[in-house]
Order: structure tokens, then C-alpha cells, then sequence
């Protein structure tokens, strides 16, 4: 989805406090993940040396288009699940107006992402309707949209926020790599996020709601151990979801020769 500009203490593995005259307290934990690197360092390169980018590099049209399909057709359904997310996030009765603003543009982005991946389903030769009549929905793929979903169903803002945070690089970067390789005409969805890759005030922009709705609550961050566990989990589905795109090692081979 497209970021959309606008229309502490530490006690025992958890982070408390409020608004403060200093940094907030969510820079502080940002940090404190960066610091310890989580998974994001490992995650990433292995995100950078994927195999995915050595098929659509060495590959033909024909197999780099199919590589491109499958990646539309499983966002079909890890949209559809992002949505179901947010509104559950939405639904919680003691949501602070920042984070309600931060989850409603990231519901607005999805929403309004959804004509461009309908354009290049067709682009590829398939479309929504027959995605969700007759495509399967790959498990490796689908681990992206179940953790996301239990995230926002069951963690605080501040977590869901920060998470978001961390994985908005990540899949903007992945989507940029794969433009390049793509066939010209794979259409709009891809393209959008890579675009936004280089966009820094869309970066600054997201990077600044998202820690506003993290900071907003005086409450407890729940345990900092939660915030790395659901951080490395939704990371690591990052990594699935194109893992979920390669054939077997043997195959990968195979593609290599060509």
C-alpha cells in the first residue's frame, strides 16, 4: 500500500512512559530494536540476495511475467486481509486520535490500491474476480497477511505502529528491486511502492504518524519482548512471501542455465 501524506523507561523488559519534553518514547524503543537489530539486518540481506531477483533477472518474458502474476494474485488476498486488520485495530474502543488517524490512512491506502492491482491483474491476463475463484492462495505467501492480522487484532497501537514502521522499508525496497526486472508493462501496483522507495517525504511522512501513534498512549508498551517477538515474526513473513514465489532449489537451477 501507498503512504498517503495528510487529508522512557525500561522495568524489567517493559517500556513505559508518557509524552515527554525530550525524544518520545517511541524513538527510544525504535532504537532500542535497531540496536539490537531484531531481525531486520539479517532479514534484509536475505531479502537482497532472494532468489526471486536471479529468475527474473536471467529468466525470459514469459517466466518474468509469471513470477510478476503470482506475486499480484497473492496480493489479492493478503489485501483483503490487511483491511480485516485495520478494522479490527479501528474497532478498539480506547484508541487515541493519532493512532486512529495512522490506521485509518493505512485502511485508505489499501482501498485506494486496490484500482491499480486490479489494472495490472489485467495487465497479466487474470483479474480480481478470477483470482478469488480460481487462484490458490500459496501458504508460504499467506504468512504475511496472518501475521498482520494477528498483530493488529492483538497487540497494542504502539506495536502495530512500530511494526509497520520496520516493514514499510523492507517491501518498498523488495518491489523496487523487482521493477527493474519486471516486463515494462506489468502495470501500476509494483511500481507504486517502488516509487515510493525513493520518495523521502513519503518515508518522513509515514516515519512521523506512525511514531505519533506510538507515542500517544501513556500506557505500558505491553513487554518489549512482545514488540521484538511480533517485529521479527511480521519481518520473517516479509521473507516467506517470496519464498512462496521460488520453485525448488533443482528448478532455481535450472532458471539459472537459461
Amino acid at each position: 500500500w501507498r503512504w498517503r501524506g495528510s487529508r522512557s523507561s525500561d522495568r524489567s523488559g517493559t517500556l513505559e512512559g508518557k509524552h515527554q519534553h525530550t525524544a518520545p518514547m517511541s524513538e527510544a524503543i525504535l532504537k532500542k530494536l535497531e540496536k539490537e537489530a531484531v531481525a531486520s539486518v539479517a532479514v534484509a540481506e536475505a531479502l537482497q540476495g532472494h532468489a526471486v531477483h536471479a529468475i527474473l533477472a536471467r529468466s525470459g518474458d514469459r517466466r518474468r511475467r509469471g513470477v510478476v502474476r503470482t506475486i499480484l494474485e497473492q496480493q489479492v488476498f493478503i489485501n483483503e486481509a490487511m483491511e480485516v486488520g485495520l478494522d479490527l485495530a479501528l474497532a478498539r474502543w480506547n484508541r487515541g486520535p493519532k493512532a486512529e488517524e495512522f490506521f485509518t490512512r493505512m485502511k485508505d491506502d489499501i482501498l485506494d490500491g486496490r484500482e491499480d492491482l486490479r489494472v495490472s491483474l489485467e495487465n497479466v491476463g487474470t483479474s480480481w474476480a478470477e483470482v478469488k475463484s480460481s487462484t490458490a492462495a500459496i501458504p508460504a505467501c499467506q504468512a504475511y497477511a496472518s501475521a498482520f492480522v494477528h498483530l493488529f487484532a492483538t497487540q497494542p497501537d504502539a506495536h502495530c505502529a512500530i511494526c509497520s514502521l520496520i516493514n514499510f522499508k523492507l517491501w518498498n525496497e523488495m518491489c523496487k528491486t523487482v521493477l527493474a526486472a519486471a516486463p515494462k508493462d506489468s502495470g501500476p501496483y509494483i511500481e507504486r511502492f517502488a516509487k515510493r522507495a525513493g520518495d523521502q517525504t513519503q518515508v518522513d511522512s509515514f516515519r512521523k504518524s506512525a511514531l505519533a501513534a506510538a507515542d500517544e498512549s501513556g500506557e505500558a508498551l505491553s513487554s518489549f519482548k512482545d514488540l521484538v517477538d511480533f517485529a521479527s515474526i511480521i519481518q520473517h513473513a516479509e521473507l516467506a512471501f517470496f519464498d512462496g514465489l521460488v520453485p525448488s532449489e533443482q528448478t532455481i537451477r535450472a532458471y539459472h542455465a537459461i
